[in-house]
């Protein structure tokens, strides 16, 4: 039998490997297996176990010595009913009374040979956080093996606090990295000089520099903003001292100007209040810039749409009004005609709003019924040809077109916006026609000018809430910018389709399609 020196020997010999182990890999599996070897030799025993508390309170085994892995199921009564309490001031700090009665349960197993146990806690804090097992199969544990086991575990314990929590630490590290990784908003990592210790791919993407080319550069050399006229937005200081933000157009690493971006720049100090690393979030909000540009846009068109109707309705009115003037009847019917007209464009206008609003919430009600559109187009293109002079119409309908079921007023809209458009962006004097095609399963109407057509940006947008065309024609047209968006929101709620195409003379094509479904009532 060992003697307490040679136990003590035994014990400094193992906790100075321990030490090592931590040292080299603070891996906690590594640590638990040499722990365990040593446990188990310190007191000559055969094999042994580490049962380790999990944040639930319950308890697993997490190494193993001296035994085939599949045996180690069999001890899964010790880890039943683990009593959790320490004794802050008694010796032992640690019972577990019903031990012999759990291991009782298993030595019955012939093929274990294995009839003492000794459990050992391990305690940090005062909390029990695992349980060291070590069996023999010939001769009992001693209270010297207890004393020489009890005073390695409080070093085992330790060492297995610190694996745990380099273990958590390198979790939390790789949760972060996959977060930052993932962000779709632009993450720069400085030190307290500046220099870039790390960038996300976010990042990347809005500023055309890759991680390696960014490393060690000062993050000002990086994330580099403009104004809206190319002049470079200079930074306050070269390291923030506080939490800073800047608004503008990242410039490129190839000089070109980027997205509009929201930086903001957070310097990180330690307790010394020494700076230790700056921290950037760069976020693009170019959607926000340019929906409240489009705001700003559409409220002045709006504004003029409402004052131009408004004041001519007023002029006519109180011309017509004058008690000192009788006027003759073609006079009075030309100035009622006008007011007419303008108070329809105003009606039409509050009515589209209405309806964007409606889409909003998604609230667009259809009312379906048998519906011809060539009758509907027939009547729409005398309608303009009588109210707009200027344009020559024509309409290339093949005879045996059929009706479709859908809302009639919904798609008279549809058509009143599509002609209005070809109207307002085409020269007088040019012809738009009205047309449509027949397939198995839809219909497609087409409304095609001869105006200058649209842009590649302005075919992708044009379907879009409060959006206009730019050519040089359209900058003398007004409206809301909400035709063609009802439009699409129309033919879409009838399960159609709603595109446009540039033709290869001039002009451009809107065409649309139309199941020959019955469309549903919402």
């Amino acid at each position: 039998m060992p003697s307490w020196v040679n136990y003590q020997a035994q014990q400094w010999k193992y906790v100075l490997a321990i030490t090592r182990a931590i040292a080299t890999h603070l891996d906690l599996e590594s640590v638990l297996q040499q722990a365990l070897r040593y446990a188990v030799d310190l007191v000559q025993g055969e094999a042994g176990l580490v049962a380790l508390r999990s944040e639930a309170d319950r308890f697993h085994f997490a190494a193993s010595y001296g035994m085939e892995a599949r045996l180690v199921a069999r001890f899964t009564p010790l880890l039943n009913e683990i009593p959790l309490a320490i004794q802050r001031d008694g010796t032992p700090r640690w019972r577990f009374p019903e031990l012999a009665v759990r291991f009782a349960q298993i030595i019955d197993e012939p093929a274990l040979r294995l009839h003492y146990v000794m459990a050992i806690p391990l305690i940090t804090s005062e909390r029990l956080v695992g349980i060291i097992y070590v069996f023999r199969s010939s001769s009992a544990f001693s209270g010297l093996d207890q004393d020489a086991l009890e005073g390695f575990a409080d070093h085992v314990a330790i060492a297995i606090e610190h694996a745990q929590l380099y273990h958590a630490a390198a979790q939390r590290a790789q949760e972060l990295a996959t977060v930052i990784e993932g962000s779709s908003h632009g993450i720069l990592i400085a030190g307290p000089g500046g220099h870039v210790r790390e960038i996300n791919r976010a990042l990347e993407h809005l500023t055309g520099w890759s991680s390696e080319q960014a490393h060690a550069r000062h993050y000002r050399e990086i994330v580099c903003l403009m104004d809206d006229r190319g002049a470079p937005i200079v930074f306050a200081e070269e390291t923030p001292r506080q939490v800073v933000t800047y608004d503008g157009f990242i410039r490129r690493r190839d000089g070109a100007r980027g997205a509009f971006v929201h930086t903001t720049f957070v310097p990180l100090y330690d307790q010394t209040q020494q700076l230790f690393s700056i921290v950037g979030n760069v976020v693009d909000v170019s959607a926000l810039k340019e929906a409240d540009e489009i705001k700003t846009s559409f409220l002045a068109g709006i504004s003029h749409d409402l004052k131009t109707p408004l004041a001519l309705i007023r002029g006519y009115a109180e011309t017509l009004r004058r008690p000192d003037v009788a006027w003759d009847r073609e006079t009075i019917e030309s100035s009622l005609a006008v007011i007419q007209e303008e108070a329809e464009f105003l009606t039409n206008l509050v009515n589209a709003l209405l309806d964007a609003a409606q889409l909003g919430r998604g609230k667009l009600t259809l009312h379906p019924s048998e519906v011809s559109i060539v009758e509907l187009a027939m009547k729409m293109v005398e309608r303009f040809r009588a109210l707009q002079e200027g344009h020559e119409w024509s309409l290339e309908f093949p005879p045996d077109f059929p009706t479709v079921r859908a809302d009639a007023e919904r798609i008279r809209e549809v058509l009143q916006n599509l002609l209005s458009n070809a109207v307002k962006y085409s020269p007088r004097g040019t012809r738009i026609t009205v047309g449509g095609w027949v397939e198995p399963e839809r219909i497609g109407v087409f409304v095609r000018d001869e105006g200058p057509g649209l842009s590649l940006d302005e075919q992708r947008r044009v379907f879009e809430r409060f959006t206009r065309g730019r050519s040089h024609i359209t900058q003398k047209t007004y409206g809301a910018g909400l035709g063609l968006y009802l439009c699409r929101a129309i033919v879409e709620q009838h399960g159609g389709k709603i595109w446009t195409e540039n033709l290869p003379e001039r002009g451009a094509v809107f065409y649309f399609t139309l199941p020959r479904t019955p469309a549903r009532a919402e």
